[in-house]
């Protein structure tokens, strides 16, 4: 007990909190909020160098310009250069939530970490006594969470920890890595955090979004159980989660699948899902019209700004015709409807069943530019009339940085250039069926 209270007062000791969170201060933060005011103690020479360094980046130099670009937020140079000089927190402002969650979580690092990663434990930590209620999820559940959180956390450190290790090793050649992680516990990860304030920023907000995503989770679950049990049947406790199945959306909320303990499995999406539900409607239609061979249709539960989603269960084509045919008659949808960005991780195989599984991508458009001429434009529309324009067929795309070419595609996986009249026969019975029922797909207050 007594070398936990030392370390919890020397964490303290070295970092002062309330300069932390002036030093991450944002440039909106530093201007217009009442929290923050000018530090009389700043360099103006440091404040002259960041002015002239961002009016190169955004100006090229040009004063004119620059002068332009800060008008846009309605500042003025002489206005930004006092703030880029410092700041500091006024007295009996409060401190911004994510430098107490950095200040919680460091008080906790008193266990000896086995590894680097466990470094982060007590941002979980932190995070777990911020999160109140959580009934509707198992331990197992939670522990799914706390993994991601972790996760994200070590990849946001990486960059940082990995100088710090080299440099590290290089003063004490042959040390072992249990070393350099009882270095960083006293004391290492907050003189790590005081040099880099920004980083700090990222691991408290990190956590205080995953605390509101995860509390969002579980109360949306509770609130929707009796859809949800309508829709796919009953459910009992959430037994594990799959979490970080997509990228980021609205304050670093991701994708999820809940297993239930009646062995239904159900995906969560933190995005709107109408378009989804209409796509799915939509579909069911064209089957009752006579697709052939019928599509699969998923159970979709839209919430506004949020949803639910039947889990398909990934697996090998089991009849490539059938899948072919299919994929011919989705790829024809996406064309008519203006799909796009339907690459391989956004189309999955279910036995002869090719299933589309996100639509972020649709009813799109090309952009015009007064700087287009009628070659550029005409180029433009040609692209995009084109059934390659759905990235469902296979395609090349040059690599990033001189890198090797890549052949891509939804259906790549899946071998479609072998399957080439599979996928002619279905696109051309899906176009003829859209074509016979045009009429009522465009009414107003119709199909689409």
């Amino acid at each position: 007990m007594r070398t936990g209270v030392t370390t919890r007062t020397r964490v303290r000791a070295r970092l002062p909190l309330r300069r932390l969170a002036a030093a991450a201060a944002t440039l909106y933060e530093r201007l217009d909020d009442p929290r923050f005011e000018p530090d009389p103690g700043a360099d103006p020479a440091a404040a002259e160098a960041r002015l002239a360094a961002w009016r190169e980046t955004v100006a090229d130099g040009d004063p004119e310009r620059f002068v332009r670009r800060v008008q846009w937020d309605g500042w003025t140079p002489e206005r930004v250069r006092a703030a880029l000089g410092g700041v500091r927190l006024r007295a009996g402002a409060p401190l911004p939530g994510w430098a107490a969650v950095v200040g919680d979580a460091l008080r906790r690092l008193h266990a000896r970490p086995a590894s680097s990663d466990e470094l982060f434990l007590p941002f979980v930590e932190a995070g777990r006594a911020r999160l109140a209620d959580h009934g509707s999820l198992s331990p197992a559940a939670m522990a799914a969470l706390e993994e991601a959180l972790l996760h994200r956390l070590a990849a946001d450190f990486a960059p940082a920890l990995g100088v710090e290790r080299a440099a590290f090793l290089a003063l004490h050649p042959g040390a072992v890595e249990a070393r350099f992680v009882e270095r960083m516990r006293r004391g290492g990860l907050a003189a790590l955090l005081r040099r880099l304030p920004v980083l700090a920023r990222i691991a408290g907000v990190r956590v205080r979004h995953w605390v509101a995503a995860s509390a969002e989770l579980a109360r949306r679950l509770e609130a929707d159980r009796a859809a949800l049990e309508q829709a796919f049947g009953a459910l009992g406790k959430v037994t594990s989660l799959r979490a970080d199945l997509s990228d980021p959306h609205a304050g670093g909320r991701r994708v999820c699948v809940l297993t239930f303990a009646s062995g239904v499995r159900v995906v969560y999406k933190p995005r709107p899902l109408a378009l989804d539900a209409a796509f799915q409607s939509l579909l069911a239609r064209l089957n009752r019209w006579g697709a052939e061979p019928p599509l699969r249709v998923l159970r979709v539960i839209d919430r506004g700004t949020y949803g639910w989603c039947e889990h398909v269960d990934a697996s090998s084509v089991t009849d490539a015709d059938r899948f072919h045919q299919r994929a011919g008659m989705l790829l024809c949808l996406a064309w008519v409807l203006g799909g796009s960005d339907l690459h391989a991780g956004n189309l999955l195989a279910a036995g002869e069943h090719p299933v589309l599984v996100d639509l972020e991508v649709m009813f799109g458009a090309p952009l015009e530019t007064a700087s287009q001429d009628d070659a550029t434009l005409a180029a433009a529309y040609a692209d995009w009339s084109s059934v390659l324009r759905t990235h469902l067929l296979p395609g090349w795309r040059a690599g990033r940085e001189g890198g090797a070419a890549r052949r891509e595609g939804g259906l790549v996986p899946h071998g479609a250039a072998e399957h080439r009249d599979a996928l002619l026969a279905g696109f051309g019975r899906m176009y003829r069926l859209l074509a016979y029922r045009s009429a009522e797909l465009l009414a107003p207050g119709g199909t689409l």
